[in-house]
């Protein structure tokens, strides 16, 4: 049996943005990049939008596709660093929601 975790929504719209980019002629699309660099320091950085980010995320990621006309060269190598960017805050997502998971349930002990 695998152990393997199915990838995140926000890590397979990340992934669409890859492909959908990569197909795409190369023009300048600075502003949008850095809409969405905005976009994920806010979310890194704010622990009131951690429960709702694969929403956020989506619908920024979703809205940025249709905005794109072109790449600029560094544009996939952002991409990957956004990969980490989500599988980190999936990863404190899980833990923060399984340690308040934990803080519900009486423990063995109390019984």
């Amino acid at each position: 049996m695998s152990t393997a975790l199915a990838p995140s929504p926000d890590l397979l719209a990340v992934d669409l943005l890859r492909m959908q980019m990569e197909s795409m002629p190369a023009e300048d699309l600075q502003e949008h990049i850095d809409a969405l660099r905005a976009v994920l320091v806010a979310l890194v950085e704010s622990r009131h939008l951690r429960p709702h980010i694969s929403l956020t995320a989506a619908a920024n990621l979703d809205r940025l596709i249709r905005k794109l006309q072109a790449k600029l060269p560094y544009a996939l190598d952002l991409l990957c660093s956004l990969r980490v960017t989500a599988a980190w805050l999936d990863a404190a997502r899980q833990a923060e929601s399984e340690k308040a998971g934990s803080e519900c349930r009486p423990s063995r002990l109390d019984a």
